[in-house]
Protein backbone atom coordinates (compact mmCIF):
# COMPACT_ATOMS: atom_id res chain seq x y z
CA UNK A 1 0.00 0.00 0.00
CA UNK A 2 1.49 3.64 -0.61
CA UNK A 3 0.89 6.26 2.34
CA UNK A 4 -2.11 8.49 1.86
CA UNK A 5 0.05 11.53 2.47
CA UNK A 6 3.83 11.65 0.39
CA UNK A 7 6.02 12.82 2.93
CA UNK A 8 7.38 14.91 0.42
CA UNK A 9 4.30 16.93 0.37
CA UNK A 10 3.75 17.71 3.70
CA UNK A 11 5.61 21.18 3.82
CA UNK A 12 4.13 22.31 0.79
CA UNK A 13 0.66 21.64 2.33
CA UNK A 14 1.70 23.50 5.37
CA UNK A 15 2.64 26.35 2.79
CA UNK A 16 -0.51 26.34 1.43
CA UNK A 17 -2.26 27.84 4.22
CA UNK A 18 0.26 29.76 4.84
CA UNK A 19 0.69 31.85 1.99
CA UNK A 20 -2.66 32.92 1.44
CA UNK A 21 -3.30 33.37 4.77
CA UNK A 22 -6.02 30.94 5.97
CA UNK A 23 -3.23 30.15 8.91
CA UNK A 24 -1.47 33.30 10.42
CA UNK A 25 0.92 31.40 11.99
CA UNK A 26 3.49 28.22 11.52
CA UNK A 27 2.11 26.39 14.52
CA UNK A 28 -1.67 27.31 13.48
CA UNK A 29 -1.07 25.63 9.57
CA UNK A 30 0.51 22.83 11.00
CA UNK A 31 -2.26 22.13 13.96
CA UNK A 32 -5.06 22.50 10.73
CA UNK A 33 -2.70 20.03 8.67
CA UNK A 34 -3.02 17.58 11.25
CA UNK A 35 -6.40 17.94 11.99
CA UNK A 36 -7.23 17.62 8.17
CA UNK A 37 -5.00 14.96 7.86
CA UNK A 38 -6.08 13.00 11.02
CA UNK A 39 -7.54 9.99 8.88
CA UNK A 40 -4.34 9.72 7.00
CA UNK A 41 -1.82 9.49 9.79
CA UNK A 42 -3.74 6.66 10.94
CA UNK A 43 -4.01 4.83 7.94
CA UNK A 44 0.13 5.43 8.09
CA UNK A 45 0.25 3.77 11.22
CA UNK A 46 -1.22 0.89 9.83
CA UNK A 47 0.80 0.77 6.50
CA UNK A 48 3.81 1.92 7.87
CA UNK A 49 6.47 -0.30 9.66
CA UNK A 50 7.70 1.76 13.03
CA UNK A 51 10.50 3.16 11.35
CA UNK A 52 9.05 4.06 8.43
CA UNK A 53 6.55 5.70 10.64
CA UNK A 54 8.45 7.76 12.31
CA UNK A 55 10.39 9.01 9.20
CA UNK A 56 7.16 9.96 7.65
CA UNK A 57 7.02 14.36 7.66
CA UNK A 58 3.52 14.09 8.72
CA UNK A 59 4.25 12.32 12.36
CA UNK A 60 7.87 13.71 12.96
CA UNK A 61 5.61 17.35 12.57
CA UNK A 62 3.30 15.63 14.82
CA UNK A 63 5.66 14.61 17.49
CA UNK A 64 7.14 18.27 17.73
CA UNK A 65 3.47 19.68 18.64
CA UNK A 66 3.51 16.88 21.00
CA UNK A 67 6.06 17.62 22.76
CA UNK A 68 5.90 21.77 22.14
CA UNK A 69 2.40 20.95 23.87
CA UNK A 70 4.00 19.38 26.60
CA UNK A 71 5.77 22.48 27.59
CA UNK A 72 2.93 24.82 27.89
CA UNK A 73 2.23 27.38 30.50
CA UNK A 74 -1.48 25.66 31.14
CA UNK A 75 1.06 22.66 32.59
CA UNK A 76 3.34 24.38 34.22
CA UNK A 77 -0.26 26.27 36.49
CA UNK A 78 -1.56 23.16 36.91
CA UNK A 79 1.90 21.63 38.85
CA UNK A 80 1.57 25.55 40.30
CA UNK A 81 -1.59 25.19 41.54
CA UNK A 82 -1.53 21.86 42.83
CA UNK A 83 2.17 21.36 44.27
CA UNK A 84 0.91 17.71 46.13
CA UNK A 85 0.30 16.25 42.51
CA UNK A 86 2.67 13.37 40.93
CA UNK A 87 5.34 15.46 39.12
CA UNK A 88 5.03 18.51 40.75
CA UNK A 89 7.83 20.73 40.59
Amino acid sequence: MSSTIPSESVHSKIDELLLPGRASTASQAEEMFHDAHLPDLARLAIELDDAGFMRHEAVKLLMGITRENRQTPKTARFHTVYPGKPGAQ
